[in-house]
């Protein structure tokens, strides 16, 4: 830890022995707020005691702050706005932090380790063993705390700072190595047996640990043998996850697990053709969905072609890497309400436009890829539904929009 934590020796917030009690409740989440206050492209690495900022303050008078989102019911007094003005405007002098304990204030405190406007180094000098879990907690749920310093956060916890809040926002955080989600889950290990956590709360860090890009595939390999079918489901999604836990979980006794193994990309083409025959129908639909599926999977795009199941059908009409005009068949009634929702090959609209089914025509007035002429013959359909899906298509040409203005039946 360095004396000097903003560039200076001395910092923007006072500590008070004795705040105000409104003080806490009128600032809360408003401190990124006063901050950006101080000026556009403010740090706090260079505002140091922003002696403009203070002179601004300084100025201002009760109703001149109140405007600016104090969440307080009533509206703040004139003892709360003096209060306020304290905490905002009087310099702080001294080292950050010594021997004698924390010299910021705690408000001082939450604003600078949550606001997006405290600077790297700042940061880092605040992450210590004796510093209030509060600190710890609020830096590691920020989006932005870069992943050095979510390993350093991770060392203090380790050397002594026993913060659960911070080891769970740590499982969630985009940024954290695999170093550091594997020492959360070794730390939160550890403290189970002694600890309150109710078993809820060990499924839920554990479900966002699988979950996390960032996990290292050891870490995964664990979590896919836990007895939590949610843990093992998460694992399932994980881009980073083994082939080999992929294939293992493929074949698991819970549908969920199975749906989202089937939807990983990863997913061996064998393994994949596998699941494609499996008796749940929401899991041949996830390997529908699979985007990893091209026109080199000619077996499992018969195979799913001829699934009975509307879902699956869908699914794979919806896949990017999929042409639906190359899978389905103009013969059978299940692919002609696909064709008719997602075919994009103009004479296929057309003959589904000739046939009497209202239910196509319904689906190909919606259709962008329908050809103007058709949408033209459409709008004149005795159906006042299939008119109306004619109006809404972005497709449909003026002329016809036009003609469809003076329809009163639809």
């Amino acid at each position: 830890m360095t004396d000097d934590s903003f560039g200076t020796v001395s910092g923007p917030f006072i500590h008070i022995e004795d705040p105000h009690p409104a003080v806490e409740q009128l600032l809360g989440p408003l401190f990124p707020e006063v901050l950006v206050f101080a000026g556009p492209g403010a740090h706090i690495s260079s505002l140091r005691n922003y002696p403009c900022f203070r002179d601004k303050m300084a100025r201002l008078p009760a109703d001149a702050l109140r405007p600016i989102g104090l969440p307080v019911v009533p509206p703040p007094t004139d003892d709360d706005m003096t209060a306020l003005r304290q905490v905002l405007t009087e310099p702080f002098y001294g080292p950050f932090g010594t021997q004698d304990g924390w010299k910021l204030s705690t408000l001082g405190l939450k604003a600078l380790s949550a606001s997006p406007l405290t600077s790297h180094r700042a940061l880092a000098n605040m992450i210590h063993p004796r510093a209030p879990g509060f600190v710890l907690v609020a830096m590691s749920k920020r989006p932005s705390t870069h992943s050095d310093l979510l390993d350093i956060l991770v060392d203090a916890v380790l050397r002594g700072n026993h913060d659960q809040d911070v080891v769970f926002n740590l499982a969630r955080h985009p940024n954290a190595s695999a170093n550091a989600l594997t020492t959360a889950r070794s730390l939160l290990a550890n403290a189970t047996p002694s600890s309150s956590l109710s078993s809820d709360a060990i499924t839920y860090f554990e479900v966002h640990l699988a979950r996390n890009k960032n996990t290292s595939k050891r870490d995964l390999t664990m979590l896919s043998r836990n007895r939590n079918p949610l843990v093992r489901e998460a694992v399932g999604l994980n881009l980073n996850t083994d082939v080999a836990d992929l294939v293992t979980l493929s074949s698991d006794t819970d549908d969920n697990v199975r749906r989202a193994v089937a939807a990983n990309p990863n997913l061996p083409r064998e393994t994949m053709i596998a699941m494609s025959m499996d008796d749940d129908a929401y899991v041949r639909a996830a390997v529908a969905s699979n985007t990893s599926i091209d026109k080199e999977f000619a077996s499992l795009l018969v195979s799913l072609c001829n699934d009975d199941d509307m879902q699956v059908l869908r699914n794979l009409a919806c896949n990017p890497n999929v042409s639906v005009d190359d899978c389905f068949d103009l013969e059978q009634p299940s692919h002609r309400a696909i064709l008719a929702e997602y075919s994009e090959a103009p004479h296929t609209l057309r003959t589904l436009a000739g046939m009497e089914d209202d239910d196509l025509l319904l689906s190909v007035a919606t259709n962008k890829f329908t050809p103007a002429d058709v949408l033209s013959s459409l709008a004149g359909s005795t159906n006042g539904t299939v008119r109306m899906n004619v109006a809404r298509n972005f497709a449909t040409p003026p002329s016809v929009l036009e003609q469809l203005l003076s329809d009163t039946q639809a």
